[in-house]
């Protein structure tokens, strides 16, 4: 009897360790690499990014889609797992980078470049992608200058176009299992810049509006210009200068100014031979930092030369332009083009300083007739821009805080400006 209860208590125990081995070998290898539990919720593209197209009309928890800003710290408009982990342990917080410092410059790296890279290149050669990887099969594909490795940028684009072949040509955008049109993507340098081009409906050529951002990077509120463009009849072409360079912020002033010059003849040279684009109706806008394209574009006379675009430049808008940095680096007149200039009445680059647009618009106001200054009461920079949810922030230079009011009415007077002097 004893003999009997023994054996089955051994048999009781072997099964038990049976079932803690299988339990072990099968749990524990999720925890190890399981992603955020809202990553496997609306990441339908299965690139362990959530994008906002992503996002349903209805978000639960509402906060992912009020706060997306936020909690995307690299702005390459997708929310990774680390992104995910450092915004809740943050208790809700700021990104891990400090974002008031204008020095700072944090390095965004593709997940699959720091698990494959294994030379620390940069680039994932075809002989580091392990036999089984999805991506080897996508490997020409994705190695878009055709140079042997796959570089961040090349790595963010494929992603992001919803796994696309290179541009020229329609950046796909997955929605409900249907596969619509969403943009074009014109850059020939990956690299280096995006510009993503977005049509109006009915046929080309277009008026088009080439979009630079500011020192913050291409934040959403630089997008819905976008779209309010495609609106009214313009199709606007959206410059991303840092996040193909792997940067969220330019390093230096000089960077900024120099990047931006690059990225505007290198455009030059792609739309000059697009038939959907309106030669003789190709416009500038700046947001900040954004005005050094806008400056270098209107004073820059070697454009012709160096790009082989031979048409003026149709108008320039400008929001709340850089002061001091355009005064010391630009050669500064009246503008002959029409120009609306946008800013705030207590913005530090309008009325706070030695170096402020107030004491120097005449500079750029031209006689013609066609200058138009827009000075709105109690606005600061990034009126229209700037995320409602995070209140006033300040940072050594200037101080940031949306504006409904002053967005409204901006809205208004660009729409006047536009149905004026581009699609009149």
């Amino acid at each position: 009897m004893n003999r009997f209860t023994n054996c089955i208590a051994t048999k009781k125990k072997s099964s038990f360790q049976i079932i803690l081995v299988a339990w072990m070998i099968t749990i524990v290898p999720s925890i190890v690499y399981s992603q955020h539990r809202l990553i496997e919720k609306f990441d339908t593209d299965d690139n362990n990014i959530i994008e906002r197209s992503e996002l349903p009309k209805e978000v639960i928890p509402p906060f992912l889609k009020m706060r997306f800003g936020d909690i995307d710290c690299d702005k390459d408009d997708g929310i990774s797992h680390q992104e995910l982990i450092t915004f809740f342990k943050g208790g809700r917080g700021t990104c891990e980078f400090n974002r008031g410092d204008p020095s700072s410059s944090k390095l965004y790296q593709h997940r699959l470049i720091k698990l494959m890279d294994r030379d620390k290149n940069g680039t994932i050669e075809l002989l580091e992608i392990p036999p089984n990887a999805r991506i080897r099969s996508s490997f020409g594909k994705i190695d878009c200058d055709k140079s042997g490795g796959i570089s961040n940028a090349e790595l963010v684009r494929f992603f992001r176009s919803g796994r696309s072949a290179c541009p020229p040509g329609i950046v796909m955008e997955s929605k409900n299992n249907k596969i619509t049109k969403k943009f074009l993507e014109l850059s020939s340098q990956l690299n280096q810049y995006s510009a993503k081009m977005m049509k109006p409906s009915g046929k080309g050529p277009y008026p088009v509006i080439i979009m630079s951002h500011g020192s913050g990077g291409a934040v959403p509120g630089y997008s819905r210009w976008g779209k309010l463009l495609v609106k009214w009849g313009v199709a606007p072409i959206i410059i991303d200068h840092y996040g193909p360079r792997g940067v969220s912020r330019a390093p230096s002033q000089g960077e900024s100014i120099e990047w931006r010059k690059e990225d505007l003849l290198s455009l030059l040279k792609v739309i000059k031979d697009r038939k959907d684009v309106d030669q003789n109706n190709v416009s500038l806008a700046g947001w900040s930092a954004g005005a050094y394209l806008v400056f270098d574009g209107i004073f820059n006379e070697d454009i012709e030369a160096e790009t082989g675009f031979n048409n003026s430049f149709r108008s320039a808008i400008l929001f709340y332009p850089a002061s001091q940095s355009v005064f010391d680096n630009f050669d500064l007149r009246p503008i002959q083009i029409p120009t609306i200039f946008f800013t705030g009445e207590q913005d530090r680059i309008w009325s706070e300083g030695d170096y402020v647009w107030q004491d120097n618009i005449n500079e750029i106001r031209s006689e013609n007739g066609s200058f138009y200054l827009k000075v709105y009461p109690n606005a600061i920079h990034g009126f229209e821009s700037f995320p409602k949810i995070l209140g006033k922030k300040c940072t050594p230079l200037n101080c940031l805080e949306y504006n409904g009011e002053a967005h409204q009415r901006s809205i208004v007077d660009l729409k006047t400006f536009i149905e004026t002097y581009i699609i009149n």
